[in-house]
């Protein structure tokens, strides 16, 4: 089960991730994150679920995540940057996961254009960033689907060969309080420099 007291001792932002909406179980976080944004939550509200249902990632592929091992969450973003620079956000939110796994884990991982998360050439995350616009002005959903304590047994058969975990990469299980704390820690830094 998600510890939000271990998450927010850890998190050092000034406002991503202090809005938290913890769910044991959900169909999908951007889903959720969605609802609230058409009733003007405030932005940097995070959506974390221990257990997602639905998850999706891009080209509507199905995202699978395992019940409390795997960290899957989205940030409700109302940015002010220009349009050209929205496309940047992916790449932000990867570095930002790049570098908290490194810190908080002592794992090199990688990035495979546009949104995978890479662990010895297998893929270990997934980036799903969706826009839109209403009367509460512009939206952005930044979903996270990382696999972080996932056994060989976690992953499906059809997946094995092209996915992987922190856990089985290492033979360690890893907070996915500290590693989500860090990645939000990093990726305000670079958002709020864009």
């Amino acid at each position: 089960m998600f510890s939000k007291e271990l998450y927010q001792t850890h998190l050092k932002t000034k406002f991503l991730g202090r809005g938290l909406k913890y769910l044991p179980q959900t169909n999908s976080t951007n889903e959720n994150t969605w609802e609230y944004f058409q009733n003007g939550s405030p932005e940097g509200t995070l959506f974390i679920t221990d257990d997602q249902q639905k998850g999706k990632g891009r080209r509507q592929n199905k995202w699978v995540s395992t019940k409390g091992k795997s960290l899957t969450f989205s940030i409700l973003l109302r940015p002010e940057m220009k349009l050209e620079k929205l496309g940047l956000l992916p790449l932000l939110t990867g570095v930002s996961i790049v570098e908290a796994i490194k810190s908080a884990a002592s794992i090199q991982t990688g990035l495979k254009w546009p949104n995978d998360i890479m662990l010895n050439e297998k893929k270990m995350g997934g980036i799903l960033v969706e826009s839109k616009s209403d009367q509460n002005g512009l939206g952005v959903v930044v979903g996270v689907g990382l696999n972080i304590n996932e056994s060989e047994q976690d992953i499906p058969d059809s997946l094995s060969k092209q996915a992987t975990s922190l856990a089985i990469y290492s033979n360690s299980s890893y907070s996915r309080e500290l590693i989500l704390s860090a990645i939000l820690n990093k990726f305000e830094q670079l958002y709020q420099n864009q």
